[in-house]
């Protein structure tokens, strides 16, 4: 059990259940009252920021009903950073978008065997994808 926990105070943290669970924790009330305290949100809400600049203006009024298809955009799309897509790094598998498969270039696996043989060849792609991405940020941050 870590020795802080650092959590948004809010009513069901006050319950038992919490309590009892979480009593060899030393609870720290914080405040949360921007993103400056969070490097990782920061980041992406830069990165947000400049995705909604690259609209033409008469799209940036409706910035609000583009804001999933950004956001699709983001994650299915190879970062520099890692060299693979958030979706990749999320799901272990390359998303199926529907231009690939106007295109017939969907490489979409078959599930052919047992369930278990697949999860076992999922799970094996996870683990490389995730120390391909670790390496490429090791690699970066040494540079």
């Amino acid at each position: 059990m870590p020795a802080h926990l650092p959590i948004i105070t809010f009513s069901l943290m006050a319950a038992r259940g919490w309590t009892r669970a979480l009593s060899e924790c030393q609870h720290l009330d914080r405040m949360l009252e921007t993103g400056k305290g969070n490097g990782q949100c920061e980041r992406f809400n830069q990165t947000l920021h400049d995705l909604l600049r690259t609209l033409p203006p008469e799209k940036k009024r409706k910035w609000p009903q583009l804001l999933l298809k950004l956001l699709f955009t983001y994650n299915t799309t190879k970062h520099q950073s890692t060299q693979h897509s958030p979706y990749e790094l999320m799901f272990g598998q390359k998303p199926q978008l529907l231009v690939d498969q106007l295109l017939g270039i969907a490489d979409g696996e078959a599930i052919d065997g047992a369930p278990e043989d697949w999860v076992a060849r999922h799970k094996e792609h996870l683990v490389t994808v995730y120390t391909s991405a670790k390496r490429q940020l090791e690699g970066m941050a040494s540079t």
